[in-house]
């Protein structure tokens, strides 16, 4: 598990390293638990799932097994089954083909 910031939003870095709080670790189920900086309980086990908040991270809202998107940041967001890639940030555009490994727009050049 890694936590990530960057200056802008968390400070200096040494600000942000005196933030985190100590994981918790249980040696008898094997467990490590934390507060993520935004307030989020987390929870990982080797017997059972990752838990945010106290529920499973890999079931949907309905109690059922879910998917995880295969990609997820501030240009897109792509769903495991997606053929296409389709991203924008900042006024720029890029689709791929994700099957055939091929970029569609912007045409490279040559």
């Amino acid at each position: 598990m890694a936590i990530l910031g960057d200056a802008k939003s968390d400070g200096p870095f040494e600000k942000f390293v005196a933030e985190l709080e100590e994981p918790l670790y249980n040696s008898v189920d094997l467990s490590l638990s934390w507060l993520s900086l935004s307030s989020t309980s987390l929870s990982l086990s080797w017997k059972g799932p990752f838990l945010v908040d106290g529920v499973s991270a890999d079931l949907g809202r309905d109690g059922l097994p879910s998917t995880p998107d295969r990609l997820r940041n501030p240009a897109t967001i792509v769903n495991a089954t997606d053929k296409i890639m389709r991203a924008a940030f900042r006024g720029e555009t890029l689709d791929i083909d994700l099957i055939v490994g091929r970029r569609l727009s912007p045409k490279s050049g040559g």
